[in-house]
């Protein structure tokens, strides 16, 4: 098993372990962020719209699904 640690959890930091674990789905995937209250990421106010697209592809979520996951990935982060 691969064990992959990332420090950050800011957008950057929660992309990351995203991506790792859709990509490597038997990796322990561990994310560090400072002990602080918890904070709104800012992810999808501030995407650019082409890389909200390439994240949905990358995720390969279907284009009929897209609207509620976005929605729904949106309220999860506190964006």
């Amino acid at each position: 098993m691969i064990n992959v640690c990332v420090v950050g959890g800011g957008f950057s930091g929660w992309l990351t372990a995203i991506v790792l674990k859709k990509e490597c789905p038997k990796a322990k995937i561990t994310l560090i962020d400072s002990p602080a209250i918890a904070k709104k990421l800012g992810v999808g106010e501030s995407c650019p719209d082409l890389f909200l697209m390439w994240l949905m592809d990358h995720l390969k979520i279907p284009p009929t699904e897209r609207s509620d996951w976005l929605k729904s990935w949106l309220l999860e982060t506190n964006a």
